[in-house]
């Protein structure tokens, strides 16, 4: 049975900076990890002037995709044969299913055309190799949140997921330790209202609206506060 809380109303709306006066936490934000699917709840703990590093902050990273990487933790990541050009500043990870902001940089030769890396391959494989180490740290710190369970992780997604995603995530997570994970999930693709714990160290969280994918520094950002203090003040266990 999900137990559920209400949450505090949000004053703040959809902005794009923090308002005048809010109160900023960001020893609050830095308690969480974000595991997908994009940059919002970066630029979440942005708005809280936390700047906490980790692999997935600045990534388009769908559910599956960190399902893959949680396998064998990405002991592949960001290899050269694996990159696919994605965006102006981005790459996507073939094997492990996600997209990086990187300095492999892509371009189109003409509007509707699909992206191409910019750079031929003996430059390209250059800038790559002295970029590869960053991914390679993230992964470690990463890593090293997974083995000392010392963070809350943190999962959203626009179209909403479903408990048995939620709880196959759960699982992954716990294949390296016991974790605790929050899925923030749309309200319109969910019908609860506030915040609920499904399973022991599980909860489920619902938000007005989530950023477009176009915009995602365009949170709703008091709501998003309004959620991770709830999941911090309530119970973890059923």
């Amino acid at each position: 049975m999900l137990e559920t809380w209400a949450l505090p109303p949000d004053v703040l709306g959809m902005i794009d900076r923090p308002p005048e006066g809010y109160p900023l936490n960001p020893e609050l934000v830095s308690k969480f990890e974000s595991l997908g699917d994009n940059c919002e709840f970066g630029f979440v703990q942005r708005f809280h002037q936390a700047e906490p590093s980790s692999l997935f902050r600045w990534a388009t990273a769908p559910l599956h995709g960190v399902l893959i990487g949680l396998e064998d933790s990405w002991e592949n990541i960001y290899s050269w044969e694996n990159l696919r050009p994605w965006a102006y500043d981005m790459a996507w990870d073939d094997q492990y299913q996600c997209a990086f902001h990187c300095a492999v940089h892509c371009d189109r030769l003409a509007e509707g055309l699909p992206f191409e890396f910019v750079l031929p391959d003996e430059e390209r494989r250059a800038v790559w190799e002295q970029d590869r180490p960053k991914f390679l740290y993230l992964r470690d710190k990463t890593l090293l949140s997974l083995k000392n369970a010392d963070k809350i992780f943190v999962v959203k997604a626009n179209a909403g997921l479903s408990f048995e995603e939620c709880r196959r995530l759960k699982a992954a997570l716990d294949r390296h330790g016991e974790h605790r994970l929050l899925c923030v999930l749309p309200q319109s693709e969910t019908e609860l209202r506030g915040i609920g714990l499904l399973d022991d160290n599980l909860k489920i969280a619902s938000i007005t609206q989530l950023a477009s994918y176009s915009r995602v520094e365009l949170a709703a950002y008091g709501e998003w506060t309004n959620i991770l203090q709830a999941a911090i003040d309530t119970p973890w266990k059923v």
